[in-house]
């Protein structure tokens, strides 16, 4: 019983643990809705992407600081803290902004826009 109990927390542990936001792959995304645009709209465009990039790459990363410390409390000292590792994190958006910044940097590639 205490081995099922102790292999259930882990999965929990481990499941509910965000990553840093550097683990975090793009999800492709098809630089085909960036073609008809300007190398203008394309640098604007990527800039904005950029900054959105940036913000949720710092929020995701306290997140999973965060979760590192939740975990080492709830295995030494109170197990019910691992219940907050049940929260969500940004990782799903944060890959897919990846992807589109990429798609903007193929599409700026494309329109032979100086970089």
């Amino acid at each position: 019983m205490k081995t099922l109990v102790a292999v259930s927390l882990a999965c929990l542990v481990f499941a509910g643990c965000a990553k840093k936001s550097q683990d975090i792959a793009p999800t492709y995304t098809s630089s085909q809705s960036y073609k008809g645009m300007t190398c203008a709209d394309l640098d604007r465009d990527l800039a904005t992407l950029a900054t959105r990039v940036q913000t949720l790459s710092g929020d995701q990363d306290e997140r999973a600081t965060r979760d590192a410390v939740t975990t080492g409390v709830g295995a030494v000292i109170f197990l019910p803290a691992l219940l907050l590792l049940m929260q969500g994190d940004d990782a799903e958006e944060l890959g897919r902004l990846k992807g589109e910044y990429e798609a903007i940097l193929r599409a700026q590639e494309a329109n032979d826009c100086a970089v």
